[in-house]
């Protein structure tokens, strides 16, 4: 049972930051549904968000994996797959949970728990 409480317990804690975030950028930009959004933890942001947001894989060592990566050492060449995905969808805003991206075309505009929005710096 404790396997089970602990994993109940992140699962809230993920909703909760979840919704802190896309609470914080629905204030931040009322315009936000006409925005291009991706996302690495997509189910939580459409939900919080109501929206359809773009599905943002995790690159890493030349693979593109949706879901179950847990090693988030990335390669320079996964940081210019990251960027080029974004770039290339034209997305005003990305969340992410894999910590220190170095985007080149955004900046980090917030942060809650282990969720980070980044938004394109115009």
């Amino acid at each position: 049972m404790p396997v089970i409480s602990a994993t109940n317990v992140h699962l809230k804690e993920m909703n909760e930051n979840s919704a802190v975030i896309c609470s914080w950028l629905e204030h931040h930009d009322p315009d936000y549904k006409n925005k291009v959004i991706y996302s690495d933890f997509w189910p939580y942001t459409a939900w919080h968000l109501r929206m359809d947001v773009g599905k943002m894989p995790i690159f890493r060592c030349n693979q593109t994996i949706y879901t179950g990566a847990k090693d988030y050492n990335f390669t320079e060449q996964d940081m210019q797959d990251y960027n080029q995905v974004l770039d290339n969808n034209h997305a005003d805003y990305y969340f992410s949970r894999v910590g220190a991206l170095n985007l080149t075309n955004y900046r980090l505009v917030k942060k809650v728990g282990d969720f980070i929005l980044y938004e394109r710096v115009k």
